[in-house]
């Protein structure tokens, strides 16, 4: 690899922002204060955050999204899960009238 960058397993959607790059492709975005990192999709931010940052951060709110990177979008709900069936199984029963009929 040129520059002695060193990509690991799952990091290969990251992106960074520089210059006038845009990261609207990578909606999945690290949260960590200092970090700038975005991915394509949930499982590479989720591989980020497990292997990337240290576990305990210090912060619980930082802690909680490391351990569950799925949130709920639903206005005022904002629950979060360790992985995306989780947070399918949440939305079909605890939002089942914002999903509309079948």
């Amino acid at each position: 690899m040129d520059g002695g960058a060193l990509l690991m397993a799952g990091d290969e959607s990251a992106g960074i922002v520089t210059g006038g790059n845009s990261r609207d492709d990578r909606p999945y975005k690290c949260k960590v204060t200092g970090c700038y990192k975005a991915y394509k999709n949930p499982g590479g931010l989720k591989y980020h955050m497990q292997h990337g940052h240290c576990e305990d951060t210090g912060d619980p709110e930082m802690n909680n999204i490391i351990h569950k990177p799925y949130q709920c979008t639903v206005p005022e709900c904002g629950k979060r899960y360790k992985n995306l069936n989780g947070l399918k199984y949440h939305i079909e029963h605890a939002h089942i009238s914002l999903l509309g009929p079948c």
